[in-house]
């Protein structure tokens, strides 16, 4: 064998080498963010004995993984841009206890030090969030005309104040829009807050009437976080064990000899929000299970405890 088939060889076989090791990366890294079809057989069949049933799909996905955001609470909330926005359009801002009011001869917005957040016009006080909670709205479906008309209300409203971004610190947020509701005269548009794609718990309600936002409440962030850790996670196979221990205790509490059906419909991440004596805020994973019976919880990721 001369010298240049030997080189081609050679060459030949680095390349193999390479390819091998490549290969064997990939599937390290796709084992190490995906769960192994035997752990999810053995899971899901743990799951049907206590009637907890989980389509194979929502465990076939990749696992997720999100970081904890920190960050300091603005003290002096005049200094927050959606304030500077109300203030620079004639409203008058005022402290009050927990926060500040901005009010005009028209509306009145209250933001808390807690992030808590609600708006009225011409007196109406009826929160958007009891109104949709006696179910008296409808969820009006994506092609509806009427759901078009509301959503730009809302958008008009949100850029109007500018609560589409806070502009300050090393991470922002972008608002997005979820349901619209009706009640056949009113309606209810819900959107949310999100840091890289994931939403913070608690949706704002804008409750529309005549083409205008009359009411809205929920929680608006109006500070900044400006750091963004990793943190121990708890993943979603075990979330839904926690799921399957909360159940076990309640039929066992119950005294009840059968379980009840619990399909899983649906999985939602978002971020809580906690504050420590110090002023500084935590936005924390939340995994959020519901099932087609319209039951729902919330379990914290980090303290691996039920949030709501």
């Amino acid at each position: 064998m001369n010298w240049k088939k030997l080189k081609v060889l050679a060459i030949a076989l680095l390349l193999l080498v390479d390819g091998f090791f490549l290969f064997m990366i990939v599937q390290r890294n796709y084992h190490s963010t995906h769960y192994d079809g035997e752990v999810i057989d053995s899971a899901i069949g743990v799951f049907r004995k206590s009637e907890l049933y989980v389509d194979r799909s929502f465990l076939e996905d990749k696992v997720v993984t999100l970081p904890v955001y920190t960050g300091r609470a603005v003290s002096d909330l005049s200094q927050t841009a959606v304030a500077r926005t109300l203030i620079a359009a004639g409203y008058r801002l005022s402290e009050v206890s927990g926060g500040i009011r901005c009010t005009d001869a028209i509306g009145e917005f209250y933001f808390g030090n807690d992030f808590a957040f609600y708006y009225t016009e011409h007196g109406l006080y009826d929160r958007p969030s009891d109104l949709l909670a006696t179910e008296r709205y409808i969820r009006l479906t994506p092609e509806n005309v009427y759901r078009q008309d509301a959503l730009r209300v809302a958008a008009n409203f949100v850029a109007r104040y500018n609560l589409r971004s806070l502009g300050e610190g090393a991470f922002d947020y972008e608002i997005a829009y979820g349901e619209v509701y009706s009640s056949g005269i009113n309606y209810i548009v819900t959107l949310t807050q999100r840091i890289d794609g994931v939403p913070i718990y608690g949706e704002i309600c804008l409750l529309i009437s005549g083409g205008r936002v009359m009411a809205a409440d929920g929680v608006f962030v109006t500070s900044s976080p400006d750091r963004r850790e990793s943190a121990e996670m708890t993943d979603l196979i075990n979330v839904l064990f926690m799921e399957k221990a909360f159940l076990d205790e309640r039929y066992r509490e119950g005294g009840r000899f059968s379980y009840t059906p619990m399909v899983l419909s649906k999985v939602v991440y978002s971020y809580a929000v906690y504050f420590d004596a110090e002023g500084t805020f935590y936005f924390v994973p939340l995994c959020t299970v519901s099932y087609m019976n319209g039951e729902s919880r919330s379990y914290n990721c980090v303290s691996r405890k039920l949030y709501s």
